[in-house]
């Protein structure tokens, strides 16, 4: 796969380039796709060069071209992966404060408040923001 990425690049700056065939570069960049998840399916195993070579053909063509991915993707994805423990976290605490184990819940209020997480207790649920 790693010597045809560069052919998905200039077959799609072809399309663009005759007239702005959007449809045609968007089915480029849907073939393009497909190899690669083929080329991820049928390898346990694949070198980081090639994994980066990928994602940045894939950034420039979808993100940097076309705009229908996000600059900032990772940190949205990110943000998912954060929100999603600090929430893991509160539900631990709850189940701490139910079993009136008041220092285990403490201590992750406490590491959380470490990390810039502020923790609110309301009458009906707890909810979190950064500090």
């Amino acid at each position: 796969i790693f010597g045809s990425l560069e052919d998905y690049r200039e077959d799609f700056q072809a399309a663009l380039d005759d007239d702005f065939n959007t449809p045609q570069a968007l089915t480029i960049l849907e073939d393009f796709v497909n190899e690669v998840n083929r080329h991820l399916e049928g390898t346990t195993q694949y070198a980081g060069g090639t994994l980066a070579a990928m994602e940045r053909i894939a950034r420039d063509l979808a993100g940097n071209v076309l705009g229908i991915v996000s600059e900032n993707f990772k940190a949205q994805e990110n943000e998912h992966r954060i929100e999603g423990l600090v929430n893991l976290l509160l539900k631990l605490r709850q189940e701490y404060r139910e079993a009136h184990e008041w220092g285990k819940a403490e201590a992750i209020q406490q590491c959380l408040k470490e990390l810039g997480i502020l923790i609110e207790d309301g009458p009906d649920d707890t909810t979190w923001r950064l500090a």
